[in-house]
């Protein structure tokens, strides 16, 4: 195990500039006004916290693939046993988070956009009400059906909005066979190794039928 882990250890070191500080942001970049007008407190304040709270979650996404590709480098070279052990154990929970990871930073660049346009409007938009529903409620959907209020006379938003149906798109989940979303609500996909199994149940003007399927696992 020792020879493993100086492997990988060794794999990190040349790997990180590329695949993790070439891209992770720093908050010197974000850099926020520290002082706002009183009726803005909770304004600047959201930004705020925001801000970290979106760089950290992205910085993390990078780390974890990151990791996950050091690990999937390190076992390839290994005998098959030894190989799907280290995958298992070390490489699969980090690509685990990974494929899920640009579904839930969507989702907080969603939260962080709808809250942050809302406190905005407030202040520049005579008799603007706030009727936003609560915070479980703001997610993609609300923002895509309110785009054309919250978001009005706003290029800058068009653009954002272009960016983020970027993220978690119909050919990522596609591609990761709906990884996501099958983890979370049914079962869930193998990497490299293993086949999944079930019954895929559809209802016709026929009657229901049962159709027994087997999805491959996601190639590394």
């Amino acid at each position: 195990m020792l020879r493993v882990y100086s492997k990988l250890q060794t794999i990190r070191r040349k790997t990180a500039a590329t695949l993790v500080r070439d891209n992770v942001l720093r908050p010197s970049d974000y850099a926020l006004p520290t002082s706002y007008p009183l009726n803005c407190i909770v304004f600047g304040n959201m930004a705020a916290d925001f801000t970290r709270g979106l760089i950290g979650e992205v910085n993390r996404f990078f780390v974890h693939l990151h990791y996950a590709d050091c690990w999937i480098r390190v076992a390839v070279d290994c005998e098959e046993k030894e190989k799907s052990t280290l995958l298992w154990e070390f490489a699969e929970p980090m690509l685990e988070l990974s494929v899920g990871r640009p579904y839930s930073v969507k989702s907080h660049f969603v939260f962080a956009v709808v809250h942050l346009l809302n406190q905005w409007n407030s202040h520049k938009i005579p008799h603007w009400k706030d009727e936003l529903p609560i915070d479980r409620r703001i997610d993609y959907k609300y923002l895509d059906t309110n785009k054309g209020t919250l978001g009005a006379g706003r290029e800058q938003f068009k653009d954002f909005v272009d960016k983020l149906d970027q993220l978690n798109n119909k050919a990522f989940s596609a591609k990761t066979q709906e990884f996501r979303n099958r983890l979370q609500h049914q079962f869930r996909l193998h990497f490299d190794i293993g086949l999944t199994t079930y019954f895929e149940r559809q209802k016709t003007d026929g009657g229901v039928t049962y159709t027994y399927m087997v999805s491959p696992p996601l190639r590394l």
